[in-house]
């Protein structure tokens, strides 16, 4: 029997072991503080880690899981998602990591190595550099040669960190001093700023046995402090072209690299111009791929796991032909314990009491119910709010009355921020 070790919390941790329990499976959630246990209610078993720093050892993570005899490890996305580390540590512990091989997550973890991978790949690729850089001096002469603004990223980051966009000579050193400093590596690369540009992702799924396909493209534009908010699938502003060249790169990279489970190919697209360019994979599962889910009915999460233990995408149906777009919209909407309202300050408490909207076409993935207590230790996501509408205009106003039905009391949140944005006439 498999049994997998949810290497995770909060609301991805309950989609992962509610995902494998439907499957037939076992799970063991983990969790590091006694006010952070709700995500281990569906779990079969649950173990204590030493505490918060727990969640991003490799080395712990792999000895809890030996400690109950499971066999598999789920990282969800952040933490170690994208650790080489945990999964080399598992292949060596003979212990199923559910996710992308580390060949794949050493190929495009790094986003200098992704650039490079991207151009072997016949994919087109932003004007950079191609090795870290640390000095301002090295900023001047890029800029020198491909203009202003230009953008300072940490080859590591992620989450918004480790990220600037510089307009002038006279921003550089700070800018690039806080870049290095947000950096696990403290390596910061150049690239060139693309104004106007959505950010355009491509789902992709692959197996082991060569196989890889699309779930088609989510538009995840709308971003805070380069945090992605709110995300639309499918992008309702790409030619019939533009969108099958965007897939074709996206599928074309994943089969040069060997793909061979769920992640994304994220790509800077100008519509008006009909050009795109690479801008990084994220070698796991997302927080919006709830609306990959929505707008094809493949449960992206259960998926990932079946191929993790050797099926193939052919046999159980997925092939490329059979995933028809069925002109459905989603939005997901991110409910996150924060204060618009004071400079976006993370807010926690007891949650004191829960509404959520229901209602056809609405679905909430969250973690939360009256007692849970939100910590300063962990990400600020409380709740994702995803409607599915017929049109773009149908899902639009169906997530402003879900938005507007949501309460949460006891912390201080975004919905009225999102509210919003999605009002304004822009969106």
């Amino acid at each position: 029997m498999t049994k997998i070790l949810v290497a995770n919390r909060g609301e991805i941790a309950i989609r992962i072991i509610t995902a494998a329990t439907e499957l037939g499976l076992e799970t063991v959630a983990v969790y590091s503080d006694n006010q952070d246990r709700s995500h281990c209610i569906g779990a079969h078993e649950s173990i204590k880690l030493k505490n918060t720093l727990s969640f991003l050892d490799p080395q712990q993570i792999v000895d809890a899981a030996k400690s109950v005899h499971a066999t598999a490890i789920h990282p969800g996305y952040g933490f170690l998602s994208e650790s080489t580390d945990l999964a080399d540590k598992c292949k060596q512990s003979g212990i199923l990591f559910i996710g992308p091989s580390a060949s794949c997550i050493a190929a495009v973890g790094d986003k200098v190595s992704a650039r490079q991978v991207a151009k072997a790949a016949g994919v087109p690729v932003i004007p950079g550099t191609e090795e870290s850089i640390s000095t301002p001096e090295q900023v001047y002469a890029f800029a020198d040669q491909f203009g202003y603004p230009v953008m300072l990223k940490a080859r590591d980051g992620g989450g918004g960190r480790g990220i600037r966009m510089v307009h002038a000579a006279k921003e550089v050193p700070d800018a690039l001093k806080r870049c290095i400093n947000e950096s696990p590596s403290k390596q910061v690369f150049i690239e060139k700023a693309v104004i106007g540009a959505k950010h355009i992702e491509v789902q992709i799924l692959g197996d082991n046995h060569g196989n890889v396909i699309h779930l088609f493209e989510r538009d995840c534009s709308i971003q805070r402090r380069y945090q992605k908010i709110l995300e639309v699938a499918p992008c309702p502003c790409l030619s019939p072209q533009l969108r099958d060249n965007i897939h074709q790169a996206a599928t074309q990279l994943a089969k040069h690299i060997h793909y061979n489970s769920a992640g994304t190919v994220e790509f800077l697209v100008r519509p008006d111009v009909n050009e795109f360019y690479f801008l990084e994979v994220n070698p796991r599962v997302q927080v919006e791929h709830t609306i990959s889910e929505q707008i094809t009915h493949v449960d992206i999460v259960q998926t990932q796991i079946r191929v993790a233990l050797g099926e193939n995408l052919q046999k159980l149906g997925l092939v490329q032909d059979a995933i028809q777009p069925n002109r459905l919209v989603s939005i997901q909407a991110r409910v996150v314990a924060e204060n618009p309202l004071n400079n976006n300050m993370l807010s926690v408490g007891k949650i004191n009491a829960v509404q959520f909207p229901q209602g056809h076409g609405i679905r909430v993935d969250t973690w939360i119910q009256p007692g849970c207590v939100v910590l300063p230790t962990f990400d600020s996501l409380l709740a994702k709010v995803i409607v599915t509408g017929q049109s773009y205009d149908d899902a639009l106003h169906k997530l402003k009355r879900a938005l507007q039905n949501t309460v949460i009391e006891g912390v201080e949140t975004n919905i009225q921020f999102l509210i919003a944005v999605i009002s304004d006439r822009g969106f």
